[in-house]
């Protein structure tokens, strides 16, 4: 009986041993879950702040990868086009404008689209300030030889004896189409400079003036071609339909009692701005043309209708020897050699195509006193004296 009780007393004190070690190792277990809770909640606070750390990063980076997308042009050395590329757009584009101004010239000589001479001193009227611009666009000799047409039809009685026998007679399409590809070709030069014209728009020409005087031809073309590519092109369809205003004055001017056509030359001239300006950044390329009046080049100018006038150039009065009028664009380039001064000579890569004064002369010879009256009747009548 004693033996029953006394095991039973250690069984127990066995039992309550082993429950105080439970609830002493639950304490701790309480105790560890308590820290490793205390720990979790750190750590998440960390996560918190990384986690924002993170997204500043990202977004930091984001801005970093469009200043790079900027500034890409100055991480490469290659063009986007090469020289033959230019030359072919140019090619193309003088293309255009040739199709387009023989295209004109032939529809306007319809007899259907001939204006009345009420309807073309009105016309004349309503457009005097175009006609400004295209004098001084194509020049005034130019231009008279188109009022002269108009000018020979009106008087036909009084000149009939006179144009056969002293003036050599050129069809009035060659004298309109040359007044479109003068015009045209001047406009789209004129479009595609490396700046707009407007104000603020001019700091960065003379800031880039700067530039290539100081630096050499890697730094400046980069730097333009960035500067053309944020700098947004004045408004197309403005620019466009103030060409029209003019061209459409100008078909006044040949006889042309309506308009209505339309041509590529606007789409192409922008493509070719932005290859010349935006991806060619190892050299300068620019587009460029004579004015009328200029002297005549044989080394820089292209002849269009040097075959068909004979010895037109190599006439000793001085007189016939310049530009009537620009009918093909024509590319060139800066060329610096190393270790000379940043003073470039131009390196033409396509001859720009002009037409002689001479194209319209008498190859016998004319009354010079009879042209000047005549010419002097055409002045007044357009109103450019």
């Amino acid at each position: 009986m004693w033996l029953v009780k006394r095991y039973r007393f250690e069984a127990e004190r066995q039992t309550r041993r082993q429950i105080e070690a439970a609830q002493q190792q639950t304490q701790e277990y309480r105790e560890h879950i308590h820290i490793k809770d205390q720990e979790n909640a750190f750590f998440k606070g960390k996560l918190r702040a990384s986690e924002s750390e993170v997204d500043e990063m990202a977004r930091l980076l984001q801005e970093r990868n469009a200043e790079l997308k900027r500034v890409h042009t100055f991480l490469t050395t290659a063009d986007l086009y090469s020289g033959a590329d230019i030359i072919q757009m140019v090619e193309a584009l003088n293309t255009y404008i040739f199709q387009l101004a023989a295209f004109v010239a032939r529809l306007i000589e319809d007899e259907t689209m001939s204006a009345s001479c009420e309807e073309r001193v009105r016309n004349l009227k309503t457009s005097q300030h175009p006609l400004k611009t295209i004098s001084e666009t194509i020049g005034i000799e130019l231009c008279t030889h188109l009022a002269n047409k108009l000018t020979q039809l009106a008087i036909q009685g009084y000149l009939t004896n006179w144009c056969t026998h002293r003036m050599r007679i050129f069809p009035a399409e060659l004298q309109n189409s040359l007044a479109i590809q003068g015009y045209l070709t001047n406009w789209c030069t004129h479009r595609m400079r490396i700046f707009p014209a407007e104000l603020q728009n001019s700091v960065l020409d003379n800031i880039y003036k700067r530039i290539k005087s100081f630096d050499v031809q890697a730094v400046s073309g980069r730097w333009r071609a960035i500067t053309c590519a944020q700098v947004q092109d004045p408004d197309s369809k403005r620019d466009v339909e103030a060409t029209a205003k003019t061209t459409r004055s100008m078909l006044y001017l040949c006889g042309w009692s309506s308009s209505g056509a339309q041509s590529h030359e606007s789409m192409t001239s922008a493509h070719l701005k932005k290859a010349i300006h935006e991806g060619i950044t190892t050299a300068d390329t620019e587009i460029f043309i004579h004015n009328p009046r200029d002297l005549f080049d044989g080394d820089g100018l292209d002849d269009s209708y040097g075959n068909s006038i004979s010895n037109s150039v190599e006439c000793d009065d001085g007189k016939r020897s310049h530009v009537l009028c620009t009918v093909g664009m024509g590319p060139r380039k800066p060329v610096t050699n190393k270790g000379e001064r940043l003073d470039p000579r131009m390196n033409m890569r396509l001859k720009p195509k002009f037409v002689l004064g001479s194209v319209f002369d008498d190859p016998v010879g004319s009354d010079d006193s009879a042209y000047q009256t005549t010419r002097g009747v055409e002045i007044a009548d357009v109103g450019w004296a």
